[in-house]
């Protein structure tokens, strides 16, 4: 019995392992799965409540992150904790986001919050 469990667990880890990669490549964000990190992203957040302007602590404050930095995962993960920040704690403070990002030296992108 134990001859043929063992190889059935084996390849159901290695079957697990092969997931995460290809699910990495497809998806983002990465948290989960081996795959490596190959994203280098140059980042700045900004925010405005109302029409005035957030300063880098209140980003800080609000998000947890540097208003500006480097982000060696996938940039994804700073948009989705601007995100989901707006819209759960944040949402009655009607604060537009706009992340400024460049991936691997690439051209710069915004993202805005809605």
């Amino acid at each position: 019995m134990s001859g043929v469990i063992r190889p059935a667990v084996l390849a159901l880890v290695f079957g697990a392992q092969v997931a995460g990669i290809v699910h990495a490549r497809v998806n983002g964000t990465r948290y989960l799965c081996w795959a490596p990190y190959d994203q280098i992203a140059f980042y700045r957040i900004e925010a405005d409540r109302h029409g005035a302007a957030l300063t880098p602590a209140e980003i800080v404050a609000r998000y947890r992150m540097p208003a500006a930095g480097r982000e060696n995962r996938s940039i994804q993960h700073v948009l989705q904790a601007v995100a989901q920040y707006e819209a759960t704690y944040g949402r009655p403070d009607s604060v537009v986001a706009h992340v400024t990002y460049s991936v691997n030296g690439g051209m710069e992108q915004t993202w805005t919050s809605q």
